[in-house]
């Protein structure tokens, strides 16, 4: 996957409370990737935070994309063993190689918390310890979600 074509990414969080996104952003990504109240925006009824990729580099692998998802599974892992440690987030953005939108969401595939990413073009991503690309169709599940999150 080119990340040089991602734009418009961000952390979307369907809550309004700041300082538990704050805690549990910074308890569940690295010191890196800390973040501040002045960091959290606010669209459409919902606050997101902007990613920058550049930010979210790992000198030791080269894999920023990688970095952003393995937070995102964090921040969303039911079974994480810390009361409020999750909350309900997406990462959304613009993927200018599939000339599409993106959803990532994450769910349960055989047992494992994955991420899994719905082009607007039909492609899906899944995530877990390497980015597969499959040419499943998932316009109506891209639909769904932009829809029930408000993101267009």
């Amino acid at each position: 996957m080119d990340i040089d074509g991602l734009r418009n990414m961000m952390f979307v969080f369907k809550t309004k409370s700041k300082r538990n996104i704050i805690q549990l952003f910074n308890f569940r990504s690295s010191k890196a990737n800390n973040i501040d109240e002045t960091q959290i925006k606010e669209v459409n009824d919902y606050l997101y935070i902007p990613i920058d990729l550049k930010n979210w580099l790992d000198i030791d692998t080269n894999k920023c994309l990688e970095r952003v998802l393995t937070t995102l599974l964090h921040l969303t892992d039911p079974k994480s063993g810390r009361p409020g440690a999750s909350i309900a987030t997406i990462v959304a953005g613009y993927d200018e190689n599939h000339q599409s939108n993106f959803i990532f969401t994450t769910d349960y595939i055989d047992g494992k918390h994955t991420v899994i990413g719905y082009y607007e073009n039909g492609d899906e991503v899944i995530y877990r310890d390497s980015i597969v690309l499959r040419g499943k169709n998932c316009l109506d599940k891209y639909n769904d979600l932009s829809s029930k999150w408000q993101i267009k």
